[in-house]
């Protein structure tokens, strides 16, 4: 898959994938993926990755974590931030199945998962520091309802992943104290959202 690298510190540096959907950190020899579809199976692959030190399911939509079980299963995350899992009412049966195989990868072999992050949590690999953002305001029914913002610091630099977040779910140009945006605070890069409305 077609990436651009950019260095976030002297080792650090991410790779943004093309399909919008995930995004790969590369710090210290340690790697951390956010997302999970087909192209970042092929993009860790083809940059010779053989372990994930971390891995970050935003949300649980079939076109971010398509390649999901394939990849936990491949790369054994030691940690597994934020996998949802509750999915919302209207999900088919795949859209379960998919969840399911994922999580029972995770179990294959014992790695720390956490499902369904409080927003505000953290954790950090190498010299990159993760934050996860989730709208207070949002319901199950919506896109932010089932879904993370990552904010990755390093070195005084920073990029914000928005995912599927858009401005009902309280990202906007408001100050208030509620809104995601004002959480999140500065960023050096912010990254297109996947899908949503505009602000």
């Amino acid at each position: 898959a077609p990436a651009q690298a950019a260095a976030a510190g002297d080792d650090d540096k991410v790779h943004l994938l093309t399909t919008g959907t995930s995004a790969v950190f590369e710090t210290n020899g340690q790697w951390v993926l956010v997302g999970g579809d087909q192209a970042a199976y092929q993009y860790l692959t083809s940059r010779g990755v053989t372990k994930l030190d971390a891995y970050v399911a935003v949300n649980t939509n079939p076109d971010v974590i398509a390649a999901a079980p394939d990849i936990i299963g491949a790369f054994t995350p030691g940690y597994d931030e934020s996998r949802v899992s509750n999915p919302t009412a209207g999900a088919d049966a795949a859209y379960r199945r998919l969840t399911d195989a994922a999580l029972a990868a995770n179990r294959s072999y014992g790695a720390k998962t956490v499902t369904g992050a409080d927003s505000g949590t953290q954790f950090t690999v190498g010299d990159i520091r993760f934050t996860l953002y989730k709208s207070d305001d949002a319901t199950p029914e919506t896109t932010g309802g089932a879904g993370y913002m990552v904010k990755a610091e390093s070195h005084g630099g920073s990029v914000l992943l928005t995912g599927d977040m858009q401005a009902s779910d309280g990202i906007g140009v408001t100050e208030s104290d509620s809104s995601l945006s004002a959480r999140v605070g500065q960023v050096t890069w912010v990254t297109a959202p996947n899908r949503g409305l505009a602000a």
